[in-house]
């Protein structure tokens, strides 16, 4: 029987799902091919996991955001790097636990280096942002 208790999307939100990053290049999810412990058998996908759109977290910094730009002067210009950037903070306080590698190295998934990755790696930004606003991907975790 249908009921609206299991389709409460701020709760799955706030609880974030796992991406699992793809290859823009080949469509493929991206793994460490076991390289980190020398071991094939243990392969591991890279991954992300993200808050929703519908989260408390990501809420509270759109509405922040909204509350800043109130009577400010209309006619400035959009700066580009900077709405970039602020995309980066949001997806990356929206980003909780990761698994990947750079430079032979598993990265840490703290905020600022999270925002690095995301403006560094267009792919990566894109494949969160896209996450973060499918309410589905929160129904099938």
């Amino acid at each position: 029987m249908a009921d609206l208790n299991n389709l409460d999307v701020v709760k799955l939100a706030n609880q974030g799902t796992i991406l699992e990053l793809i290859n823009p290049g080949n469509g493929e999810t991206l793994t460490d091919e076991g390289e980190k412990l020398g071991d094939k058998k243990d392969i591991k996908p890279f991954y992300v996991r993200l808050l929703g759109s519908d989260s408390d977290v990501y809420r509270n910094i759109i509405k922040r955001r909204f509350e800043q730009s109130q009577g400010k002067n209309k006619s400035k210009k959009i700066d580009i790097e900077e709405a970039q950037q602020k995309g980066a903070e949001l997806i990356a306080r929206c980003t909780t636990e990761c698994y990947m590698i750079e430079d032979g190295k598993v990265v840490e998934c703290t905020q600022p280096e999270m925002v690095r990755l995301y403006l560094k790696y267009p792919w990566l930004r894109e494949q969160a942002e896209e996450h973060i606003g499918d309410r589905s991907a929160l129904m099938t975790s």
